[in-house]
């Protein structure tokens, strides 16, 4: 989920946030718009993707039952499953990752801009020259909140398929959460748990570092 959706949700984030600084009155409308998902509870939105992907009467499902694109179960599909949640995941966070990029852009100083003009940059390169190092610490904070966000899931997964069908959406704390409270093996249970703990510990370290360099600034 950390590789695929993480750079999908850093993509569309940052394509509709440029579009959103360039246009007042599509920002104005859409932003209430499209944040609904993300203040939305997650168990909820298990829950609407569930009612959602039934093939029998959920609206997605239906419709991909009858261009014939599925057959059957799409969370029962051990194939379709993962990919439904991820589409799910990124669905609903990628608002959150449009809205630290909007402010992002929105709190950018004009002055290097207005250099760039005078000098005749083009706009890619006032993209690639200007707007890309000053947002270089903003892409850091995002992308460390949505990879912390993404390590710690559990309730959408847990509330759709359960880290099914077979362990095709056994996440790492789906998988933790199953051996201490299901299996009670708390010895095992335990040393997971610790090793995730261990894990996000030294990837929020090295995003911390990263974003305190100087080379960033």
């Amino acid at each position: 989920m950390v590789f695929i959706c993480l750079p999908i949700e850093f993509l569309l984030g940052l394509i509709v946030a440029l579009s959103l600084t360039s246009q007042e009155k599509l920002k104005k409308w859409f932003l209430p718009i499209i944040i609904i998902p993300m203040i939305i509870s997650p168990t909820v939105i298990g829950l609407v993707g569930n009612l959602n992907l039934n093939p029998d009467f959920g609206l997605i499902g239906i419709t991909l039952k009858n261009l014939g694109l599925v057959k059957g179960a799409i969370l029962g599909n051990y194939k379709l499953a993962p990919i439904s949640i991820m589409a799910i995941d990124i669905w609903q966070w990628t608002p959150f990752v449009i809205l630290i990029f909007t402010a992002g852009l929105l709190s950018l100083p004009k002055a290097p801009f207005e250099a760039a003009s005078v000098d005749g940059a083009s706009s890619w390169q006032t993209f690639w020259k200007v707007t890309i190092p000053l947002m270089k610490p903003i892409f850091i904070i995002g992308i460390l909140l949505r990879f912390t966000d993404l390590f710690k899931e559990f309730d959408k997964i847990f509330i759709m398929t359960g880290g099914g069908p077979g362990s095709s959406t056994e996440i790492s704390n789906i998988f933790a959460y199953r051996v201490n409270f299901q299996f009670w093996d708390l010895g095992y249970g335990s040393a997971s748990v610790m090793l995730l703990y261990i894990v996000s510990f030294l990837a929020c370290l090295l995003f911390v570092n990263f974003t305190t360099s100087k080379d960033i600034h």
